[in-house]
């Protein structure tokens, strides 16, 4: 009996040690599995901090930039004290339908910069209606297209008015603001258009006026008939030569 009684109790012992050690080696792999979980989504949580760091710091990268050097004296000083107080310079740019929606982002592209910024205002007058300007009056800077695509467009190129945009120019000055001539493009390789455009450009260098020269711009396709806009290959040179006058 007691042989009995002793063979039971080795039994359950065994039995007890075999539970105890799959318990032990289960409960191993697991916590071993929680380990190298836990190592894992700290890499994968330090990876994504240190990815998210990165892309802050490019993004910051982007939005810092240089102080720009201008070539004229007037503006330069005017963007110095804006730039002291850490405020951009703003631009208004005064422009006709044809110059697409996306002409600004062109031209912010370009310039590349923080510390300038670029405002549109829609203008559906030719040369001889213009009256008045709706700028911002927090504007810097006011550029104000020559309009005379607008004046093709509308058929009354041959009684293009200058003095009338250039008027307005003169408005812009009493108001402290910096004005400046956006002189447009040939787009219809059209000599009538050329003749206006270069005798508007010759009138104003002469007389000093701030103006943009774009008579270099010749291009294949300039206007897309389609949409009545700009080709974006017009617009870039554009604001290209918009930089050109604008900084060195």
């Amino acid at each position: 009996m007691k042989k009995i009684i002793v063979g039971v109790l080795s039994l359950v012992f065994l039995s007890l040690l075999y539970f105890n050690f799959i318990y032990e080696g289960k409960s191993s792999i697991q916590n071993n599995e929680v380990a190298e979980n836990n190592e894992e989504t700290t890499e994968t949580s330090e990876s994504s901090t240190s990815s998210e760091t990165k892309e802050d710091n490019e993004e910051q990268k982007e939005k810092t930039s240089e102080p720009l050097v201008f070539n004229e004296d007037v503006i330069q000083e005017r963007y110095d004290e804006n730039y002291k107080n850490n405020e951009p310079l703003i631009v208004d740019v005064v422009l006709p339908s044809y110059y697409s929606d996306s002409f600004i982002n062109e031209l912010e592209s370009v310039f590349n910069s923080n510390s300038i910024q670029f405002n549109r205002i829609d203008i559906d007058v030719n040369s001889m209606e213009l009256s008045q300007l709706d700028v911002h009056e927090n504007s810097d800077i006011v550029i104000l297209s020559a309009l005379q695509i607008q004046d093709y467009n509308s058929e009354v190129l041959p009684d293009h008015d200058l003095q009338n945009v250039l008027d307005m120019y003169m408005s812009l000055l009493d108001d402290e603001k910096i004005a400046v001539i956006l002189s447009e493009v040939n787009v219809y390789d059209h000599i009538n258009l050329e003749n206006a455009i270069y005798d508007d450009q010759t009138y104003m260098n002469d007389y000093d006026y701030f103006y943009v020269d774009n008579s270099d711009v010749y291009l294949d396709d300039m206007y897309d008939d389609e949409n009545n806009t700009l080709t974006k290959e017009t617009e870039t040179e554009i604001a290209k030569n918009i930089k050109q006058f604008f900084i060195q």
